[in-house]
């Protein structure tokens, strides 16, 4: 929090409790900033040209683990990750703050700012919420680039992908190639398949979204999208043109055979909630998939 608000001051000139405003933390920022200083731009997972500038404050919504999100100022972005300079995070030396609150608190890094490149989304920090961009006509630090403000994208930034592949990728999903991919049968209809991970018993903790991709990926056993119906985290690891792996038999069946794998064990908890069936669950990200 220390370096985005030593940030806005040096860019604005004025106190970082004008522009920022005073939070509990991180992740409440994308409310309190002051839209006479920077254009919110809200994180869309359909739109995969909205991509973050240098220069502007990038905000992660939290997660399990870090209910207070992160922080951090852009240097450089791209589809698949930014690098940025972050002030605490998880890079040792770690040291442990208690929460504003007074309630339990958390382990973070006492290293000094430094440049870090992360994802969209992580363990730590949660899913993007969006990011601030400085309004230009009210900087006056004079070192500021101008070229890194501005209102954000009508259009793409970079060339639009031939319509043929763009369709074997889902757009905002996470890509995470893996080997192995199945040759499909063109001449049977196309099908879709849903499962469930149904990873533990009615009672137990969900296990993360990253353990379970992992597991998948060691033993071979990936569908085409993980989805986590909770926070909407997509992961994609074949495009849709091969077929995945995560079926006993049959992979190979219909001219597209997609895959669809949901983080859910009924009867689970996720962030002290118990989910008895996947209707209970928000469902965000599945208007996305459909």
């Amino acid at each position: 929090m220390d370096l985005a608000d030593s940030f806005a001051q040096t860019e604005f000139g004025v106190s970082w409790f004008k522009t920022l405003g005073g939070v509990n933390g991180a992740k409440q920022l994308m409310s309190t900033a002051s839209a006479t200083y920077f254009e919110k731009i809200w994180n869309d997972a359909s739109r995969p040209d909205l991509i973050p500038r240098p220069g502007d404050i990038i905000i992660w919504g939290g997660s399990a683990i870090n209910e207070w999100g992160h922080v951090a100022v852009v240097k450089t972005a791209t589809r698949d990750g930014v690098t940025v300079i972050q002030h605490d995070g998880f890079a040792p030396p770690l040291v442990w703050v208690p929460n504003p609150n007074g309630q339990g608190g958390g382990y973070y890094s006492s290293k000094p700012a430094h440049l870090a490149t992360l994802g969209y989304y992580g363990e730590g920090t949660g899913m993007v919420s969006g990011w601030l961009r400085p309004k230009w006509a009210k900087v006056v630090y004079t070192g500021a680039d101008q070229r890194g403000y501005g209102p954000a994208p009508t259009k793409p930034t970079t060339p639009a992908a031939k319509p043929v592949a763009a369709s074997l990728w889902m757009p905002g999903a996470v890509r995470s190639p893996q080997p192995g991919k199945v040759a499909v049968n063109t001449k049977l209809p196309r099908r879709v398949t849903w499962h469930i991970t149904s990873d533990v018993d009615p009672g137990k903790q969900q296990p993360l979204f990253s353990g379970v991709a992992t597991y998948l990926k060691n033993q071979g056993y990936c569908p085409h999208l993980t989805w986590d119906p909770v926070i909407g985290h997509i992961e994609q690891y074949y495009p849709a043109d091969v077929g995945a792996r995560a079926l006993r038999m049959w992979n190979e069946d219909g001219a597209r055979n997609i895959q669809i794998e949901i983080l859910f064990s009924r009867g689970a908890y996720r962030e002290g909630r118990q989910y008895g069936e996947l209707t209970d669950t928000p469902l965000k990200g599945l208007a996305q998939i459909l």
